[in-house]
């Protein structure tokens, strides 16, 4: 196969993969259930993708180990079951996405799992936070939307000469509307992530380092390498993502499917891809009151794949018992993760 004709099919095989999963978490709209139809209808190679996730998504083994020689290529071995069928309207109103990229770009105000986010003002200043397990959009008077994930704070002040906003905790996607007379800032710890014209990007801030995801358009990323090292400035394009952290700035490109990846959270879904189970733990952990706590050091290396929804951390101890040598104990606050008792016997001589 070509490489062009390959990438094609990836990508074909990604956006089928994303619509399986938005459909089954219920993040559709009318409209883009429409969207989603003209879409299968625009050529066969579609619908026999969007089969061959549906009935990935319905397997009874939700989990696969992933082996160092066996790729990441597709999107085998899905879960949780619950096949999907695309919404059929009689007078189709279409909203085109306009590049693979461009579909994590687009905010949808109608959020399933949006909770009551807490909203306080000071002076000209406004701050928002969500809970653990929350998400919520919030529409700038400059008409650009910053979408918040599980447990971010965040506060902004918007003056006739600046638009300024400060991650202080969690991770936000931020649509900005172009001003050329005022830029866009979106501070985090130590780094500016700065755009004048339109763009979207995703900003995550961690204990370990903060990472600047863009998904259109371009951004120039302003920072030190710790509190007292060298200033850095870097022009950060769609597609790059950037990680500014004590060992200093470090750039990459991504992938379609790395990027539909990582902001999954905002269709309420989790995507492992690789993980190890440790990682998986963490993931999880940020979106539930109820931990996941990996008791074992012998399994927290296992390497998974697979979708889930964010809040579903009993079925997702569940797959692990099915799928792998997991005991998984729930003590109601939270799920303890070990290796089953028949694996830690030995062999017989």
């Amino acid at each position: 196969m070509k490489p062009d004709e390959k990438s094609q099919r990836d990508a074909v095989n990604a956006t089928a993969a994303e619509w399986v999963v938005r459909l089954a978490v219920g993040s559709c709209s009318e409209d883009e259930r429409a969207t989603l139809d003209a879409w299968l209808k625009a050529d066969p190679a579609h619908e026999v993708a969007f089969e061959r996730e549906s009935l990935a998504w319905e397997r009874t083994e939700r989990l696969r180990a992933l082996r160092p020689q066996e790729g990441l290529a597709g999107f085998e071995g899905l879960a949780p079951p619950g096949r999907p069928r695309p919404a059929r309207r009689r007078s189709p109103s279409l909203r085109r996405w306009k590049s693979p990229a461009r579909v994590a770009a687009a905010v949808a105000l109608t959020l399933g799992a949006a909770g009551a986010a807490a909203v306080w003002t000071g002076g000209s200043s406004k701050a928002y936070a969500t809970a653990i397990g929350e998400r919520r959009v919030v529409v700038l008077t400059d008409g650009s939307r910053v979408e918040l994930n599980t447990d971010t704070r965040l506060e902004v002040r918007m003056t006739p000469i600046g638009r300024r906003a400060r991650l202080l905790k969690g991770e936000a996607l931020f649509e900005v509307n172009p001003d050329r007379r005022r830029s866009f800032v979106v501070a985090a710890k130590d780094d500016e992530v700065r755009s004048e014209r339109a763009a979207a990007f995703n900003v995550r801030v961690s204990p370990q380092a903060v990472k600047v995801l863009v998904v259109d358009g371009a951004v120039e990323v302003r920072g030190r390498t710790g509190p007292d090292g060298e200033r850095f400035s870097s022009r950060l394009s769609a597609g790059a993502l950037g990680v500014y952290g004590p060992a200093g700035p470090s750039a990459r490109t991504t992938t379609t499917g790395e990027t539909e990846r990582a902001l999954s959270w905002r269709y309420g879904a989790i995507v492992l891809s690789g993980e190890k189970l440790s990682e998986a733990a963490a993931e999880f952990n940020r979106y539930n009151a109820k931990r996941l706590v990996v008791a074992d050091p012998a399994i927290a290396d296992l390497r998974l794949g697979g979708y889930f929804k964010q809040r579903d951390v009993e079925g997702f101890a569940r797959a692990l018992e099915s799928s792998f040598d997991v005991k998984a104990t729930d003590t109601g606050r939270a799920i303890y993760l070990s290796r089953a008792v028949s694996a830690r016997r030995a062999p017989a001589s």
